[in-house]
Parts: structure tokens; sequence; C-alpha cells
């Protein structure tokens, strides 16, 4: 998912992260009984937000990490374009890349990251249905079919 912001302040971070632990935790609830048939094999979105102005004083390494650690535990990646960009790595925790205003080399990561992180979990599920095909379709289907004989 990707929260799109024209002005991204703490605020907006603060709202991306509630509706991402909203997603997650009720959502995607392992023990909804549409996830129960996947158990662990169940794929959470990536989520992350960008904004195109904002002034935040997250460029700053130490305290940004401390801040996003404690107010946006569901985010992923975070991105104001030409300030900087923020990528939560597993085990590793928050990577902070300052922007550049020529190149905006922060904002080619963090749509590198986005991009390689739908790629790679869409990957997942269609390797996931291939081996263990649901038929979620035929029932609606073979509920109809008196509509379609001639």
């Amino acid at each position: 998912t990707l929260e799109v912001k024209s002005c991204l302040r703490k605020t907006e971070i603060k709202e991306a992260a509630e509706a991402t632990q909203q997603l997650y935790e009720k959502v995607y609830d392992p023990r909804a009984s549409v996830y129960q048939d996947y158990g662990q094999n169940v794929k959470l979105p990536f989520c992350a937000v960008i904004g195109f102005y904002g002034e935040i004083d997250l460029a700053d390494d130490e305290n940004g990490r401390f801040w996003l650690r404690n107010n946006s535990k569901y985010l992923q990646a975070i991105c104001l374009v030409g300030k900087f960009s923020w990528i939560n790595m597993a085990g590793k925790g928050w990577i902070m890349r300052l922007g550049d205003q020529e190149t905006f080399e922060e904002t080619k990561r963090f749509m590198a990251v986005l991009l390689d992180n739908i790629r790679t979990l869409s990957d997942e599920r269609l390797s996931y249905f291939r081996e263990a095909h649901r038929d979620w379709l035929s029932v609606y289907i073979r509920d109809q079919e008196g509509l379609f004989q001639s």
C-alpha cells in the first residue's frame, strides 16, 4: 500500500502508521475465516508513505530513528522528496538516506524498494496459489448455470 501526501508531516506519518496497524490487525487477522486456510502463508502488504512537501526533523539519523521506532511501527518506508527516505529493514531497523535536490537519490531508493517489495510479495502469493489452488469463483458460476444455457 502506498499513501501519497502533497504535504508530509509527523502527523500524517502517525496517521499512516495507525491505518497500517488497523490493516494488519483487523483485515489480515489470522483468526478471520478467509485466512484460516493459509496459516503462515498470509503475506502482509508492504506499507509506505511519500510526501512532496513538508518540513520534518527526521533528517537527523539518530533522532529520526528513535522517533520512527516509537511512532511508525507498521510502516516499512517513508520518503519526503528531496529531503530523505527511510526504509525499515528487517533485522536492522530504520535506515536513512539523505535527500539530494539534484539527483533525488533518496526518492529513487524509496521507489526501488517499494517496487521490489511489490514484486516479491506478488511472486510469493502467486507461487502459493499455484501450489494450493483455491477455486473461489466456481461456486458463483455454478449458481448461475441456468442463465447461460441456450
